[in-house]
């Protein structure tokens, strides 16, 4: 009798450990990592075409993409960290031709911009699957200003002389950047899902660089080049990311 006692008790306690971990939700992992790409649209006076100003980008759309690794704290609440990086072509510029002198064609090397941000996002749901996200980054942006190719053509006829040569840009330093944006993300059953992101990033790096001027190694005087690069850009991205 106690043995048949103690079989049902035991029969009843493994059941319901059963039911319990078959009714028990999984808990949502509070780590998350997505990656998305998209056109980068620049804008302001990195957008500019004016020859005349010395802060021109002269950039045109071109591509960008972020990971982003978010921590949840809790279900509406997370801390972004995030690398991005964008290219943004320049073009070719030509001289007007002159009779006597001929022309000159520029071919710039593109933008090439990276960014590492931190920061804040929050995420309202809209609907079972599909939720809205703000968030806040800030952090450092790296670029160069870029170098050029040239080819020149100068006079005509018999006296026509062509030449090719490639300028180096220069490297600007490490700079304080800003990102806000918004997205929708779309969870599946699973662990993935598929974002759709559109964020406004900028900086506004400077350079401070002293110079000597030196002739047959006598020092004949010093001089200081300053300059200013704003850079803004609209990043829109398409893309997917995994709950780890």
């Amino acid at each position: 009798m106690k043995k048949r006692l103690l079989y049902n008790l035991t029969f009843l306690i493994v059941l319901n450990m059963t039911a319990n971990a078959q009714t028990t939700p999984e808990k949502p992992s509070r780590w998350s990592l997505s990656l998305s790409a998209g056109p980068s649209f620049p804008t302001g006076t990195f957008a500019s075409n004016d020859r005349l100003s010395s802060e021109s980008g002269h950039a045109r759309i071109g591509a960008g993409a972020e990971l982003a690794l978010t921590y949840w704290l809790n279900r509406r609440f997370g801390l972004v960290f995030a690398a991005a990086g964008q290219e943004n072509a320049i073009g070719t510029f030509t001289s007007l031709p002159d009779p006597g002198f001929g022309n000159v064609t520029i071919e710039n090397d593109p933008w090439k911009i990276a960014r590492f941000l931190a920061g804040g996002t929050f995420s309202h749901p809209l609907s079972a699957r599909l939720s809205f996200d703000i968030r806040a980054l800030a952090g450092l942006l790296k670029t160069s200003i870029p170098g050029y190719t040239y080819h020149t053509n100068s006079g005509s006829g018999q006296s026509n002389v062509q030449s090719d040569g490639h300028a180096p840009g220069f490297s600007l330093p490490w700079t304080f950047a800003y990102e806000a944006g918004a997205g929708l993300q779309w969870q599946s059953p699973g662990r993935l899902f598929l974002r759709l992101d559109a964020a406004y990033t900028g900086a506004d790096p400077r350079l401070h660089q002293e110079f000597t001027i030196t002739v047959n190694g006598a020092t004949t005087g010093t001089g200081t080049i300053e300059h200013k690069q704003p850079i803004g850009a609209l990043q829109l991205g398409l893309g997917a990311g995994l709950r780890l």
